[in-house]
């Protein structure tokens, strides 16, 4: 809706990739690359008006917090821009869009809601991986999203990857899982804003043994990890207020990134290697007729299947449920916030973690992101102020917030229903879905495949809890 003619920037990506109208088949394509106007931009602005409402679809510019499919774009008849955007991020968005539009950023009005309902989408990481692996073995899968891929839980994630469990297997998955997040962006083409700052666990004393049995463990598995004391941490990362802290655990290898981009990064190969995604495709129920799965209930009609894959995350246990299979998954708020201004912290920053509290912060772009157990910013101060009294001074822009899983032992649960064929299910990871997604998904192919998995997850089958062989984690944030 506006005049390229005299478009002189260097060359942008064209996001019609192939695939997109089975991506985002319910937003209108009108803007298929970002528009950058020179001269005349009250002009290119008249003419988008009389459109009225439109779809605008620009690159992810800053670590993927503008996604190609989540922008619709209002001019006002006052003049002012209102920039409706699904994404967790959207002042940030704000300024993006403003500078690649080239007007003034108070012109732009954000409306920080998602585009196609609440923030408690019901997509996953482990279904957009097990996706691309299914496609790539020559597989057409369907993969079902009541949102925009990305747009649940993984979206709403604080984007940390690590190493420093407790549990071998949480160990040996995290490593691998770090490894193929290192690499994503030259494999799949995309910018997922990775970042191995480390995690910085802040220990008091009750925690102080665990920690340090489960560094040897990380070590035992070629993991760097290494104990710290209060003052070494301090001198990491100046600023923190180490008093009463016994100890710290760091491991360089950890750090975070974009999970979004990752979740969309799988999403889009696989819809270039044949697999078919309708979004807006809640499912309601998993159909099975004699222990077989014959089809699953959405909100668009009955679709015919004989394999499911359920990768709904909290909503998986009314899902699994009516077919007699009992995941055990509890779904709980987590709080997220972002800061603004000047912050004093290295701009290096690893992901630090008050582990009594469970209050963390990590760089976020130029801003800060906040998160633990609260549900508000009074309940989170207590924390900050112990820790870091500085940043009880800084203005917080914005927030937002995600479900985590919960399981009984803190461990995912991962496997194939007894008494229903051709079911696989993965859910109840405990927040940390996203640090094990890529191994987990390609498992899930595994089994639909009837290959032999890299991993034996079998011990995180659902049935451990009937049997009383819980797998607990003990380095749940």
């Amino acid at each position: 809706h506006a005049d390229t003619s005299g478009y002189r920037h260097p060359p942008i990506p064209d996001f019609a990739h192939p695939g997109d109208d089975q991506l985002f088949p319910d937003i209108p394509n009108v803007v298929s690359r970002v528009v950058y106007a020179h001269g005349d931009v009250e002009a290119g602005f008249a003419e988008a008006a009389r459109e009225f409402t439109h779809t605008f679809r620009v690159p992810p510019v800053h670590q993927g917090y503008i996604e190609p499919h989540a922008s619709v774009v209002r001019i006002e008849p006052d003049g002012k821009i209102d920039l409706w955007i699904s994404n967790k991020t959207p002042f940030i968005a704000r300024g993006q869009f403003a500078a690649a539009v080239g007007v003034d950023e108070a012109r732009v009005r954000v409306n920080p809601a998602p585009i196609g309902g609440d923030f408690g989408g019901k997509g996953s990481l482990m279904d957009s991986v097990a996706a691309y692996h299914l496609a790539a073995a020559g597989a057409r899968p369907l993969l079902l999203e009541r949102e925009a891929v990305g747009a649940g839980s993984t979206g709403k994630a604080a984007g940390g990857f690590r190493c420093q469990f407790t549990d071998d297997l949480n160990i040996r998955m995290a490593r691998e899982n770090i490894r193929r997040l290192a690499r994503f962006g030259e494999e799949f083409g995309c910018d997922i804003g990775f970042k191995q700052y480390g995690y910085l666990f802040l220990l008091e004393e009750e925690a102080e043994e665990s920690f340090r049995a489960a560094a040897a463990r990380q070590k035992r598995h070629g993991s760097p990890t290494r104990m710290l004391t209060p003052r070494e941490a301090e001198r990491m990362i100046p600023g923190l207020d180490v008093a009463g802290l016994a100890a710290a655990s760091y491991c360089p290898e950890d750090g975070y990134c974009t999970p979004e981009a990752v979740a969309q990064g799988y999403a889009r190969r696989a819809a270039e290697l044949g697999a078919r995604l309708a979004i807006g495709c809640e499912v309601r129920r998993i159909l099975e007729k004699g222990g077989r799965i014959i089809g699953v209930e959405t909100n668009r009609g009955v679709i015919s299947t004989g394999e499911v894959v359920l990768t709904a995350g909290a909503w998986s246990g009314p899902l699994a449920a009516p077919l007699g299979l009992d995941l055990p998954v509890r779904a709980e708020k987590r709080h997220v916030w972002l800061t603004r201004g000047r912050d004093g912290f290295p701009r290096r920053l690893p992901l630090v973690i008050d582990f009594a509290s469970g209050f963390y912060f990590h760089r976020e772009g130029e801003c800060l992101l906040l998160g633990g157990r609260e549900a508000s910013l009074e309940g989170l101060a207590p924390a900050v102020m112990k820790r870091t009294p500085s940043l009880m001074d800084l203005e917080v822009r914005y927030g937002w917030w995600g479900f985590y899983g919960i399981s009984p032992d803190g461990n995912a649960l991962i496997g194939t229903a007894p008494g229903v064929e051709r079911l696989r299910y993965a859910a109840g990871f405990s927040g940390h879905g996203f640090q094990q997604g890529p191994v987990v998904g390609e498992h899930l192919a595994d089994l639909v495949l009837g290959r032999t998995p890299a991993f034996d997850l079998s011990p995180l089958d659902a049935g451990r809890f009937a049997r009383e062989r819980t797998v607990p984690e003990a380095a749940l944030v």
